[in-house]
């Protein structure tokens, strides 16, 4: 699974970290608790795909209703639906993805 913004990944030493820059294809910025932003190449990284941040928990019940059945987690990582192999699927992933964004920017400007 490609490596993008908003994923938590794991990294040789254990410690996990969230994606916060692509600078390039060859280095990406994390955020690591307690030890702040660090900037790594992306091989040495395992991905662990986007997870929901504790503070949306609220808000999964409410995610639930658009996600087709599945996890936000699920429909959040799923990357190769595309409208030619599954439309309906497609739009569920764009709908969800789009609706995350938006919590993740009041979440970002003291909103939520």
């Amino acid at each position: 699974m490609k490596i993008m913004e908003g994923h938590i990944v794991r990294l040789p030493n254990g410690r996990e970290g969230k994606v916060t820059e692509i600078i390039s294809e060859n280095t990406v910025k994390l955020y690591i608790k307690k030890y702040g932003p660090t900037v790594i190449h992306p091989s040495s990284l395992e991905n662990i795909g986007w997870v929901m941040p504790e503070w949306m928990e609220n808000f999964r019940h409410i995610l639930k209703h658009f996600t087709g059945g599945d996890t936000v987690e699920a429909v959040m990582n799923d990357h190769d639906s595309t409208i030619d192999v599954n439309a309906p699927r497609a739009m569920i992933c764009v709908s969800v993805k789009s609706i995350v964004s938006v919590l993740e920017d009041l979440h970002e400007d003291d909103k939520i």
